[in-house]
């Protein structure tokens, strides 16, 4: 019989520690809670910690989540209510899951290995556990913020979020806007995955060069495998009254640059290719070397997962990116899967959070994002 066991305690730390005394160090934990304070004690380390937990690695059968039957007999209105539903539930459980991953990585660590941490660190720690941050990486966060001189009030955490975004930002590499020089124009092409939003974000880009900067711009697209895409792009020419060319071979994008080549800045939009699609990969790389741009942009959703994120890092850097577009902001509702993207040193260029032209884009900014990553309820706007 499976021996399933409760503990609470002031502490994570704690109630892991009564987890491997009464179960043993290859003990599961299956669910966890916070009581009383929410997050509040969450921060000021006086909340209850719940930590229900399994002497095996066997998930009993009656704490897994029923599998929904469809029911055919319901009217197709209710549709719409099984998919919130179903959307609710899986917001439910990858909470889950981020608070088991951070349960299983402090238990599998001894506790004479982890360094002494007053509670605002442990705090700050658990939270960028929350985050997604893998565990030697927020040790080494917290471990460089006890050498940062923090100060932190009595009778609370709040003061340590603000250097904690000041050590990430310090991180974080951002690069300027696209210099437009005389003589030549600026070529920047945009490349990434299928469905990060490489089509809108260039329209935001083109509308600001030409609104607000009075730049003369031209737009080429690669896209030919999606009509909807080149027509997207086209209206949205033809509104900021711009030249755009469509090519689909290496060829045609020598006659489109020729044809452009009296304007300040060209910009290039590609079909969204697959880090596993390793011909049309190809086929990319074949018309960014063609078009020799001076710039490119790997575009990266936010609302991918880190291995996600670090899958197309890996493959689209062959291509010879120069800096990162992040977009999506807006939808993510978490951020700590950038880590994985920052960690590479390269630098990002601008952020997109929501679908307004030529609004909801800005230049990166290091701070600014090291607090979006940490989330909103920690940092305040103004300290």
């Amino acid at each position: 019989m499976t021996d399933i066991r409760t503990f609470r305690a002031k502490s994570m730390q704690q109630a892991l520690q009564l987890v491997r005394t009464h179960l043993g160090p290859q003990a599961a934990v299956l669910h966890t809670r916070q009581l009383k304070r929410g997050m509040l004690g969450w921060l000021t380390g006086r909340t209850q910690i719940e930590v229900t937990a399994s002497k095996d690695f066997r998930v009993p059968s009656r704490l897994a989540p029923p599998v929904p039957q469809r029911d055919t007999t319901k009217e197709s209105t209710a549709a719409g209510t099984d998919a919130e539903l179903a959307s609710s539930e899986d917001r439910a459980i990858q909470n889950e899951i981020r608070h088991l991953r951070l349960m299983v990585e402090q238990l599998i660590h001894e506790p004479s290995q982890r360094p002494k941490r007053n509670d605002e660190e442990q705090s700050a720690f658990e939270h960028l556990l929350s985050l997604d941050f893998p565990l030697r990486d927020a040790e080494q966060l917290i471990a460089d913020l006890t050498h940062y001189h923090v100060r932190v009030d009595k009778d609370g955490g709040r003061d340590i979020w603000q250097p904690l975004a000041e050590l990430i930002a310090r991180r974080i590499a951002v690069r300027g806007p696209t210099e437009i020089k005389d003589g030549s124009p600026q070529i920047v092409a945009l490349v990434g995955p299928t469905g990060v939003g490489k089509t809108t974000t260039i329209a935001k880009l083109a509308a600001n060069h030409r609104l607000r900067e009075n730049h003369r711009v031209g737009l080429i697209t690669v896209d030919t495998y999606r009509i909807a895409a080149v027509e997207q792009l086209k209206t949205y020419a033809e509104i900021i009254d711009l030249p755009m060319e469509v090519v689909s071979s290496p060829t045609e994008m020598r006659a489109a640059l020729e044809k452009l080549g009296n304007l300040d800045l060209i910009l290039i939009d590609t079909a969204g290719r697959s880090p596993l699609d390793e011909i049309r990969l190809r086929e990319l790389m074949a018309i960014i070397h063609e078009a020799k741009p001076h710039e490119i942009y790997l575009v990266l959703s936010v609302v991918a997962g880190a291995s996600s994120l670090s899958r197309s890092l890996a493959t689209f850097r062959e291509v010879g990116i120069t800096s990162l577009l992040l977009t999506k902001l807006d939808e993510a509702p978490t951020l700590g899967a950038l880590w994985s993207v920052i960690k590479t040193g390269l630098p990002l260029s601008y952020v997109t959070d929501g679908q307004d032209v030529p609004d909801d884009i800005a230049l990166a900014d290091a701070l600014s994002l090291s607090r979006e990553i940490l989330g909103k309820p920690f940092i305040e706007a103004d300290v």
